[in-house]
């Protein structure tokens, strides 16, 4: 096969997986974006036949565009990471790219250790390099809420995980003895007048205050440290910025069929103003309470596994040409 004919093939199709604590999906990349996504719960007890027979129906359909497509995985359990590249490699008859920090075209990501970071966190960097201006927070909101900060370059620089509120609400009615669960649903007023409505506020009132305030310091510092402007000052730093940004190692989608450049890490900053991405299976529940979280991408992270692989491909495509 011809270099020129394994560059077109890595910007087209592909299966991108992001393997989470709660919840696997997966999606089905077209020559134009998304065609398709699936999940399912993330137990570590399923054989690899169990998984593939679970799969199956929603994958078949697909199986002549994934011939030889590129696949891309990202694991945040490495005991199932294994069982998911091989899944991906069954449907593709391709090599999957693990999405990892220490090898992530076209991002660069400063950090002490980048290949501690999760790959979910990897991925969700690497689509807001392409789906928002920078700096940009991406707003995660599932069995943890965490926020991934990307500054000029694109360029990760750290972030902010705490517990989901799911999962610190599940903490409280398991840890105490007279508070029975509620659903998660925003109730009328923040003064509750029974235990449950006290619990629904302090639950979801609780929780946009929380990602509201982090988003505010993050921000905050964020301008700072000299990352982002603000007011006056983001709106003359708008035209240094597009010069930069012009004059930076291309995407692959700006490549061409060329693999990303990086040859050496900027420093990310600029006097951008901060921009804000929401994802994640709450964003939903939360977004529209929140006018910091009102541009909601719902499989941002499955974008941005799609968005390294195909670079990935791209890369290695290259390589054979030498």
């Amino acid at each position: 096969m011809s270099v020129r004919k394994v560059a077109a093939e890595a910007a087209g199709p592909g299966l991108a997986i992001n393997v989470g604590n709660t919840r696997v999906a997966l999606g089905v990349f077209g020559p134009n974006g998304l065609l398709g996504t699936f999940r399912l719960a993330s137990r570590i007890d399923r054989s690899a036949d169990e998984v593939q027979g679970l799969v199956t129906p929603f994958l078949e359909p697909f199986a002549p565009l994934l011939d030889g497509a590129w696949c891309g995985v990202a694991s945040v359990v490495p005991a199932r990471t294994p069982r998911y590249q091989a899944l991906a490699r069954s449907w593709t008859g391709s090599e999957p790219y693990l999405v990892r920090g220490d090898r992530a075209p076209g991002l660069f990501v400063d950090v002490p250790d980048p290949a501690a970071v999760g790959g979910d966190r990897i991925a969700n960097a690497a689509a807001a390099g392409e789906w928002s201006s920078l700096p940009c927070i991406v707003v995660d909101l599932g069995t943890a809420t965490h926020l991934e900060v990307v500054t000029s370059g694109p360029t990760f620089i750290g972030g902010v995980i705490a517990p989901g509120v799911s999962t610190a609400a599940e903490a409280l009615f398991t840890g105490t003895a007279r508070l029975a669960a509620v659903e998660l649903e925003m109730p009328e007023h923040v003064l509750g007048r029974t235990t449950r409505e006290c619990l629904q506020s302090g639950i979801f009132h609780g929780a946009v205050a929380q990602i509201e305030g982090l988003v505010r310091a993050v921000r905050k510092e964020l301008v700072e440290q000299g990352y982002a402007g603000s007011g006056r000052q983001a709106a003359s730093g708008r035209a240094s910025a597009e010069k930069a940004s012009s004059e930076r190692a291309p995407s692959a989608r700006a490549a061409k069929g060329r693999p990303a450049k990086a040859a050496s890490a900027p420093k990310g900053r600029s006097g951008q103003a901060v921009s804000v991405l929401t994802t994640g299976g709450l964003a939903p529940v939360f977004a529209p309470e929140s006018s910091l979280l009102r541009r909601v991408v719902p499989e941002l992270t499955l974008q941005g596994i799609a968005i390294l692989a195909r670079r990935a491909a791209l890369e290695a495509a290259a390589t054979r040409g030498r």
